[in-house]
């Protein structure tokens, strides 16, 4: 399985809409990631919520059919995912198999800062400071690329600006 990735720090009203998001072109994003391949998992994460997202998605992974999955909506999560496909401009069948590859997660900087702080001393010698900064230049120059775990391994070795704990 590929993990696609986009990230926000907050939504100017507290909650992404599906209006926000696609002003944002997160779901242009996710539709070419989706339609590549199946393989393919497009996880949103933000400070702040995208609800109607979020339970439009835990619907569509316990639901066996697009049918079935229609059938659980009531009016207005009907309406949003009406408003979702258009966007995507998709069919309600397509819709539906996108959402069930589709993650929208709320995760406080706070947070993020915490795990950051926790993996850094596990994996590397350098202080949590020093390794966010490193991995996010890392980051930033393979957006859109896919990075295996052997692979970052090798370049962050031979880049040498990190060191990795045995």
């Amino acid at each position: 399985i590929i993990s696609w990735h986009q990230t926000k720090m907050s939504s100017p009203g507290g909650n992404w809409t599906i209006t926000a998001l696609h002003r944002e072109n997160v779901f242009a994003a996710f539709k070419q990631k989706l339609e590549a391949s199946l393989d393919s998992v497009c996880v949103f994460v933000s400070q702040d919520p995208a609800k109607d997202l979020s339970a439009l998605a835990e619907k569509a992974k316990i639901a066996n059919t697009a049918d079935e999955f229609l059938k659980t909506l009531g009016r207005e999560h009907r309406d949003h995912f009406d408003q979702l496909i258009a966007k995507w401009d998709v069919n309600k069948e397509t819709g539906f198999w996108f959402l069930t590859r589709c993650e929208f997660r709320t995760i406080p900087q706070v947070e993020i800062e915490k795990a950051i702080d926790t993996y850094s001393d596990f994996y590397f010698t350098n202080t949590s400071t020093v390794v966010f900064a490193q991995l996010r230049e890392f980051l930033e120059t393979r957006f859109n690329k896919k990075i295996t775990t052997e692979r970052g391994r090798a370049d962050i070795r031979a880049e040498k600006k990190l060191e990795l704990k045995d």
